[in-house]
């Protein structure tokens, strides 16, 4: 449902969606790339999870937001709080997993184990590789 909202806005006459839409260098082809598929048992929940509680900062990835935007699909937007303006959801064979930019700072791994981090470096490495292919 969250998704859908976030397209809804993103493709709104919305100022702030134009912005992001330029920010991030993103078209409307993009917005409606297909999610990639599972990879060694991480998947993405494009609708996110409402069962992130307990999870903490547990690793770092360094890549831009605009290059996980382009690899991952739309993220399900910031944070009521403001502190988050990209977030994605993962399940792993570890448990849940977030993908996050806390405070505009690069990207932060969230679980509630550490065990999440490899797994999900590996496919968002797998991710990427494949849609810089395409």
């Amino acid at each position: 449902m969250r998704i859908a909202a976030i397209r809804s806005l993103l493709h709104s006459d919305n100022i702030m969606s134009e912005h992001k839409k330029h920010y991030f260098g993103l078209d409307d082809d993009a917005l409606e790339a297909p999610r990639p598929e599972p990879h060694n048992g991480v998947e993405l929940i494009p609708e996110g999870c409402d069962d992130v509680c307990g999870t903490s900062r547990v690793g770092h990835f360094g890549c831009s937001l605009k290059t996980l935007l382009d690899a991952l699909g739309p993220s399900l937007g910031p944070s009521g709080d403001g502190k988050v303006t990209e977030e994605w959801h993962f399940m792993t064979p570890y448990g849940l997993a977030t993908l996050y930019d806390y405070k505009g700072d690069s990207c932060s791994i969230g679980g509630q184990t550490k065990g999440v981090v490899k797994p999900l470096y590996d496919y968002l490495y797998h991710v990427i590789c494949l849609h810089d292919k395409r």
